[in-house]
């Protein structure tokens, strides 16, 4: 299993446009939880004339849509963080696929893992945690006086699949 740095998770968030905003600091990220999501509805999966389904959606709308939430003593850095902000995030959470196969999106450095099952189905599956560069569409802060705590939310859409990764 992965180890936490300093900062108490895994997620790096690294803004691409403006400046400062979207920082993870110590005690802001304990407990965190993060979703990936594809993107879309199935208004693109459809049936055919012989009642079979196709999913007609170019391979360049296969996106990921991710929501991070926390609970901690601190928040993180939200100072100049505003809806549309670029931001390269390496996520907490894993993807992954076959061993010997490619995975879809770029490896954030070190996060690569094999698991070997012996029930002859599949040998190995390789799990890897994505960097993808996203856009903030929310963020929503809440602060309890009494138990000092602050919680936050952000919400974000992956900006492009990213070249060479469709």
């Amino acid at each position: 299993m992965p180890i936490l740095d300093n900062r108490g998770t895994l997620l790096v968030i690294t803004p691409l446009s403006g400046s400062g905003g979207l920082t993870i600091t110590p005690y802001s990220a304990r407990g965190l939880t993060q979703t990936l999501e594809q993107i879309g509805d199935t208004s693109n999966i459809e049936r055919d004339v012989n009642g079979f389904l196709h999913d007609i959606s170019p391979p360049w709308m296969h996106q990921y849509s991710s929501t991070i939430t926390c609970k901690d003593v601190f928040t993180l850095v939200l100072n100049k963080a505003w809806r549309g902000m670029l931001c390269q995030v390496d996520c907490a959470c894993e993807l992954n696929y076959v061993t010997g196969g490619t995975p879809d999106r770029p490896i954030v450095t070190g996060s690569s893992r094999t698991e070997t099952y012996a029930d002859g189905v599949i040998s190995s599956v390789t799990f890897y945690r994505p960097s993808l560069i996203m856009m903030v569409l929310d963020i929503k802060r809440n602060f309890g006086e009494w138990p000092a705590e602050e919680q936050w939310r952000v919400e974000l859409q992956e900006y492009a699949q990213p070249a060479g990764y469709a």
